[in-house]
């Protein structure tokens, strides 16, 4: 069978005073915003108004700050467009929420398929201390609204 290298790719977010904001919020001194995607059988997979495809570096997003070897897979690329149609609701634009269903969440969920592997939880750490900081998961719904149950 075919091996196929699975890339994580990792996009600093926000603007200086956005992430001091954040950091302030949550007691901490600073705080890094990440979007991420999966570079996978010649394509860059990620979550922004639905499941996205694209070449390699030619998202918005442009150069990625960082990228994580997680290993290769052998599943068809067949296989995973299928799998990707599975979750396509999951992953809805409408599903989409700042802290609780995101692109981290998305890669992860494409990671643990691919490669039976999380993402590095830097990448989740912000958004999961978010979510235990009832006044953080507040402002974020007051400005961005709440999504759908996930």
């Amino acid at each position: 069978m075919e091996k196929h290298r699975v890339v994580l790719r990792v996009y600093p977010l926000g603007d200086e005073a956005i992430r001091r904001f954040v950091a302030s919020k949550l007691g901490k001194e600073e705080v890094q915003i990440w979007h991420t995607s999966i570079e996978v059988y010649g394509a860059e997979y990620y979550f922004q108004n639905g499941i996205m495809k694209a070449l390699p570096g030619s998202t918005i997003h442009g150069t990625p700050i960082k990228t994580h070897d997680l290993g290769t897979t052998d599943i068809p690329e067949i296989v995973f467009e299928d799998f990707l149609h599975s979750i396509a609701d999951d992953f809805a634009p409408h599903k989409y929420h700042l802290l609780k269903n995101n692109c981290n969440n998305f890669t992860n969920t494409l990671a643990l398929y691919l490669v039976e592997k999380a993402i590095p939880g830097y990448i989740l750490e912000l958004q999961n201390a978010a979510l235990e900081s009832k006044e953080v998961s507040s402002i974020v719904d007051l400005f961005f609204g709440a999504s759908e149950q996930v």
